[in-house]
């Protein structure tokens, strides 16, 4: 709606870097391929199994996101019960595998010209179903111990106190739940980095690692459970504090290849490093972030003292069970290596020592003892938002209308059985209600 506003048609080369966000689209997959989901972009995938025997009205649903029982049934990968079952696709066909070869493709096809190729992997993600053997790898006791306490469930702020009573929570607080789902989560990790080892071996064998600068990142974790916790919301490290690996292939990298940095570092740094790379040059007016040049080269350049991450939660549960607008439902995290201090519109803040308390279960927000570490904090956060920042466009009724349908139509999160997505009115796919 918004380009046909401003009259720029989509099937042009400007309108399909707009409508692609800047992207230009070798294979586009986002994961939320359910056949309900509106913005479903699966053809490439759908098209790939049925020429590799696996056909269905929706071959991902059917195949990527669906077991076998152990009386033969068809186990859909919606419902949480059956995460330790293998999904019905090959290992060597499942989304990893395909996205992993679409990569290798993709690099294959651009010869000797300079490229940029963002693999952006689903899994490990929800519906939460591995392949054999990565399904039944690793056991609940391979998995790191919860994070979490008596005393957080007792929280007296309010906004953790909904989102803890949010379903997806109180699913994930269920041990039997997470020792279901930790281990298969495990296993699509152990799934990701063996097809990432085939990429690696890909570049090695023509020559692209000496002039490939590969960088490995996430945009979440997981909070399974960790705090009382489902899904990726919030700040708390399990979720917010992101892998960051980078292989630069210049010779400038060899005095700090293999050690690692303790500055902060943000997603929005990427894109001045990869311009960098390039031979460009960064441009603070329309990049936010910093070169990590100078980090990856060992010069001593000024760096950063905090780092920012922002959370919108308009379209959460939590926001109305707290009685906050929609256009007060925004949530700031700024950390400086000790302290993490989240200000939280119309209630009080968060505030976390990660060198007392690094597990995070300790909210010293409300302790007047903190007062003046809050008030530091918070002067931070008030200089950095005076500074330049995008905006969201998103109608208030549109927001709206993502509360009342809390996720798209066909995605199914956190639901432990079926009778328990079917009280909500729910359904699974046909093929999974034979």
């Amino acid at each position: 709606a918004g380009m046909k506003r401003l009259g720029i048609a989509p099937e042009g080369t400007f309108g399909a870097l707009v409508s692609e966000c800047g992207f230009e689209v070798f294979v586009r997959d986002d994961g939320t391929n359910h056949s309900d989901y509106p913005s479903r972009h699966a053809e490439d995938y759908d098209r790939y199994l049925r020429e590799h025997g696996m056909d269905g009205d929706n071959p991902w649903e059917e195949w990527a996101n669906t077991a076998i029982g152990p009386d033969g049934e068809l186990r859909s990968g919606w419902v949480l019960e059956n995460a330790p079952f293998a999904a019905r696709v090959p290992k060597e066909h499942s989304e990893t595998a395909w996205l992993t070869t679409r990569g290798i493709e993709f690099i294959e096809g651009q010869g000797g010209e300079p490229w940029l190729c963002h693999l952006s992997y689903i899994k490990p993600h929800w519906p939460y179903l591995a392949p054999a053997p990565y399904n039944d790898m690793y056991s609940a006791s391979d998995a790191p111990h919860v994070n979490r306490s008596d005393d957080e469930r007792q929280s007296d702020h309010p906004l953790m106190q909904a989102w803890m009573d949010m379903r997806v929570s109180r699913s994930f607080s269920r041990d039997e739940v997470r020792n279901l789902v930790a281990p298969v989560y495990m296993g699509l990790i152990r799934e990701l980095d063996d097809n990432m080892g085939r990429l690696f071996a890909y570049l090695g064998e023509c020559g692209r690692l000496d002039d490939t600068m590969i960088v490995f990142c996430s945009d979440h974790g997981d909070n399974m459970g960790d705090h009382w916790l489902g899904e990726k919301d919030l700040f708390y490290d399990c979720s917010a504090r992101v892998p960051l690996i980078v292989y630069d292939p210049r010779q400038e990298a060899d005095a700090t290849r293999g050690t690692t940095v303790d500055q902060l570092v943000e997603g929005v740094d990427l894109t001045p490093t990869f311009v960098e790379f390039f031979g460009g040059q960064p441009k603070p007016s329309v990049f936010e972030g910093l070169s990590l040049q100078s980090l990856l080269h060992g010069q001593a350049l000024p760096w950063r003292d905090f780092c920012v991450s922002e959370y919108d939660y308009a379209t959460r549960d939590a926001r109305r069970a707290v009685g906050v607008d929609q256009g007060d439902a925004r949530l700031t995290m700024i950390f400086d290596g000790r302290w993490k201090y989240v200000h939280v519109e119309e209630m009080r803040p968060m505030l976390f020592d990660l060198e007392s308390d690094p597990n995070e279960l300790v909210d010293l927000g409300g302790d007047p003892a903190f007062a003046e570490e809050v008030d530091r904090l918070r002067g931070l956060h008030f200089g950095w938002a005076r500074q330049h920042h995008n905006r969201i466009t998103r109608t208030a009724e549109e927001v709206e209308a993502m509360t009342d349908a809390r996720e798209p139509p066909g995605i199914l999160i956190g639901y432990r059985d079926r009778a328990e997505l079917e009280t909500d009115g729910l359904r699974l796919p046909p093929h999974a209600r034979r």
